[in-house]
């Protein structure tokens, strides 16, 4: 199907329509946030998202948006790409 991107492994981000399903999302998130010395309300302010959506995506729940992926980036003062790379790392870990 044109537009979806999946993948066979449980642990690879799964894009349908324009969300993404990263199951690591969330740790990565909290990774780099706390390596910036930055609160989730600083995110929040830099990124636009609420501070509520970014407690929830830290969480593991929901998936964000490609365009929140691309505010989050924003945000936190790195390249969107920094945010899959600390992602796959900490699925990695997992196997």
């Amino acid at each position: 199907m044109l537009g979806r991107i999946e993948s066979d492994s449980i642990r690879g981000p799964v894009r349908s329509s324009s969300k993404i399903q990263t199951p690591h999302l969330g740790a990565a998130l909290r990774f780099l946030r706390k390596n910036k010395k930055m609160s989730q309300s600083e995110v929040a302010e830099e990124s636009g998202i609420e501070t509520s959506e970014i407690s929830r995506l830290e969480k593991g729940l929901g998936n964000p948006t490609y365009k929140q992926m691309q505010r989050l980036a924003m945000g936190l003062g790195v390249p969107h790409g920094r945010i899959v790379a600390v992602e796959e790392t900490y699925a990695e870990g997992t196997d």
